[in-house]
């Protein structure tokens, strides 16, 4: 897998020893700041500085070194030494999972156990830079211009709007941030900012985008992360992990295994980790996304197309789980496929390594992806079959060979996601089904015919025109392809194209099924592939709209107006961060708006979960128990609460880990409150779920009126309040209420 060893020294002997130098120097501060404790504050910042590095930089950059990946610029350089630092980290807790555990070590998540594995493997993989002949890396880094240097501006009012709406909920600095960024867009779309700067722009754009909604919360933000939150909180509390135990959550290291393992060497609680920690290595995401574009589309096809990528909702209001994440080698193994190839055995491996990353984070994305790149080679099998002499550099065996590996790992440590894949086909026919009668959820039509405002409209509309753009992009690229060979002529980046057909269908499929992704989610995974063809698309439109002024008898100038795009993109991140709507008093988010009810929990609101968790009498000692062992028993604790509050309590008391369950008063499925549902245990009441409804006021899915929660807080006893959450324990029926509990 890894280059020929030679034990004859090499020309790059000066940098190699300035890498084990910058190893060992980091392995010493570590274990300095081990032993001087909880010496201060310099030296808390000293150990999470050097442990950081450590785990995020310094093994990527080792393993290109072993790979002879050929790599020229600096920014490009940083991508790939987080990504494959992030597989060093997943490799490496896997093997401390599955290995310690055979030499009887006890607590093998614990910090000594961890401290010493990771300080001998680092140290082998060093002192393999002796033996192993490596070629000289030398990297183009770009000084930032003052336009640029300016931009750094954007992610410290992002912190700072943050914070101001933390203390005293003051939305005021949150639109300056709104303003700043619209800003910077717009100005980087022009002539003002050189191309050389996009890099640079995109992350610090990204950052600030990321960072200033997850800051909101000493939590998570989201559904889906509060699960594996918890797993990785229990994880780092209990020292124990091993893939073959537990849900398929617990079978994705990456977002399980290795955010524990960071917390414990880092000495930092694992929500910094979720939240601050793994949101810098998502900003690499839409960098990786403009290094793609810039080569198959151009510069500012691939600035642009990562600004929608960044604004899309679900890429910056949720906290990176496994989704996001795994998008981070998703775009590393682009960048691999169609910047370096897979030509020499380091790549390969390097190729392997992204593959592995990809199949740690998110089931769902290696198979999209998967599933998408042999799909594409298919395509272009079929066209080879009809086109004389035509070329394409598609293989089979790496969409097959990825394919195998997410298959051999679910199969081995998460059996039962296999059975949910086969079980698939069923799924999808019963969502047909369910779109026929009309109680289809989740879906792209769903989603839009629950926008009833104007700015909600106002918002699909801006989302429609993007995906149309996209598509048009899309097909102008198809049609370019196939003017070329009909004329005998080379097709560049035919194999881009033909992966990107697939993703496209699969999300026009997602307007009428889902396949257990909502339609929102599986835009946001597609969007890493087919982000820049909606600027590819603006081109086009602007040309074919240059064409026919020209024909009218028009001056005729085909340089596209970007800063249009740029303002298209800038508007749809004024509605989806929540400004527009808090512009006319109908803040709808926590970003503007404290007592929004969305996914941001604060503490007092984790405090209402804590106190079920440690009084409402749950048994198990929160190990897994699988789906079946997790059915209601007698011992059984019931939980009632809102949709949103639902996932809260998944990151404290979720059902397969305590004997409870958790049942949503209201949901898509069952819309509508009916008290006659409750019965004996408590009810989770979360203040900002509660709204006064008036008239034909259309009540949120997600909320509750206030004159069922007065109603609910009658029937039972108040055993928990605070001034965000009240919490009532449900004993009897009466009023016409069965006792029979």
């Amino acid at each position: 897998m890894f280059p020929k060893l030679n034990r004859v020294a090499h020309p790059s002997l000066s940098q190699t020893v300035s890498i084990q130098l910058t190893i060992v120097t980091l392995l010493a501060l570590f274990w300095l700041t081990l032993g001087l404790g909880s010496a201060g504050i310099f030296v808390s910042g000293l150990r999470v500085g050097s442990t950081l590095l450590l785990l995020f930089f310094l093994p990527g950059l080792l393993l290109t070194q072993f790979a002879r990946l050929r790599i020229t610029r600096g920014g490009e350089a940083v991508l790939y030494a987080v990504g494959l630092s992030l597989v060093f980290l997943s490799l490496f807790v896997t093997s401390v999972g599955v290995l310690t555990p055979l030499l009887n070590v006890q607590d093998t998540f614990s910090l000594q156990p961890l401290a010493i594995s990771l300080t001998v493997v680092l140290l082998l993989i060093t002192a393999l830079l002796h033996v192993v002949e490596t070629p000289e890396a030398r990297f183009d880094w770009v000084a930032p211009t003052r336009l640029t240097a300016g931009l750094i501006a954007v992610p410290v009012v992002a912190v700072l709007a943050a914070g101001f709406m933390n203390d005293g909920g003051d939305a005021s600095l949150m639109f300056l941030f709104v303003v700043l960024v619209a800003a910077a867009v717009v100005v980087s779309s022009t002539r003002f900012l050189p191309p050389t700067q996009y890099p640079l722009a995109i992350f610090l754009i990204g950052l600030a985008t990321f960072l200033h909604r997850n800051l909101l919360t000493g939590g998570v933000i989201g559904a889906d992360v509060q699960f594996q939150y918890f797993l990785a909180q229990h994880i780092q509390e209990t020292h124990v992990w091993s893939p073959g135990v537990g849900s398929r959550i617990t079978a994705l290291p990456m977002v399980t295994a290795v955010p524990a393992a960071i917390s414990t060497l880092a000495d930092v609680s694992v929500a910094a980790v979720f939240k601050v920690a793994y949101v810098f290595v998502f900003s690499l995401v839409p960098v990786g996304i403009y290094y793609v574009g810039r080569r198959i589309f151009g510069n500012r096809e691939a600035l642009l197309g990562s600004f929608f990528f960044i604004f899309y909702h679900i890429s910056f209001s949720l906290t990176p789980g496994k989704q996001l994440l795994s998008e981070l080698f998703v775009v590393l193994l682009l960048l691999l496929l169609f910047e370096h190839g897979l030509s020499t055995v380091g790549n390969k491996a390097v190729a392997v390594l992204l593959s592995i990353g990809v199949i740690h984070t998110h089931y769902g994305t290696a198979f999209v992806l998967g599933g998408s790149l042999l799909a594409g080679h298919l395509m272009l099998g079929v066209v080879r079959r009809v086109v004389d002499e035509f070329e394409h550099d598609s293989s089979v065996v790496y969409p097959v060979t990825f394919l195998g590996l997410a298959i051999a790992w679910y199969a081995t440590f998460s059996p039962q996601l296999l059975n949910q894949i086969l079980r698939m086909p069923l799924v999808i026919g019963q969502q047909v089904a369910n779109l026929v009668v009309g109680t289809a959820v989740g879906t792209g039509a769903n989603y839009i015919g629950g926008q009833v405002t104007v700015l909600d409209q106002l918002n699909v509309l801006v989302y429609l025109v993007l995906t149309a753009l996209l598509g048009i992009g899309l097909l102008s690229r198809v049609v370019t392809h196939g003017v070329r060979l009909r004329r005998g002529e080379r097709t560049e980046y035919v194999e881009y194209t033909a992966l990107s057909i697939p993703m496209f269908v699969f999300l026009a499929s997602t307007f009428f099924v889902i396949a257990n992704l909502w339609a929102d989610r599986t835009y946001q995974m597609v969007l890493v592939v087919l982000a820049p063809f909606v600027a590819l698309g603006f081109r086009t439109l602007f040309a074919a709209t240059v064409t026919a002024l020209e024909r009218l008898g028009k001056p005729r100038d085909l340089r596209p107006r970007w800063s249009l795009l740029a303002v298209l993109l800038s508007a749809l991140f004024v509605l989806n961060s929540g400004a527009a709507y808090a512009a006319v008093g109908n803040a709808d988010t926590a970003t503007f708006d404290s007592n929004a009810n969305d996914y941001v929990f604060t503490d007092d609101e984790r405090a209402g979960a804590a106190w079920l968790k440690e009084h409402a009498g749950l048994t198990g000692s929160g190990s897994y128990r699988s789906p079946s062992a997790a059915s209601p028993s007698d011992d059984t604790v019931t939980i009632y609460t809102d949709s949103v509050s639902y996932q809260l309590l998944r990151s404290t008391t979720p059902e397969t880990y305590y004997d409870v369950r958790i049942e949503r008063l209201r949901s898509p499925w069952h819309p509508e409150f009916d008290q006659s549902r409750l019965q004996r245990g408590y009810v989770f009441i979360r203040e900002r779920s509660v709204r006064d409804v008036s008239g034909s006021e259309r009540l949120p899915i997600t909320s509750l009126s206030r004159e069922h929660a007065e109603d609910v807080t009658e029937a039972g006893t108040v055993v928990f309040r605070n001034d965000e959450v009240t919490i009532v324990r449900i004993e009897g029926r009466s009023d016409g209420y069965s006792d029979d509990l």
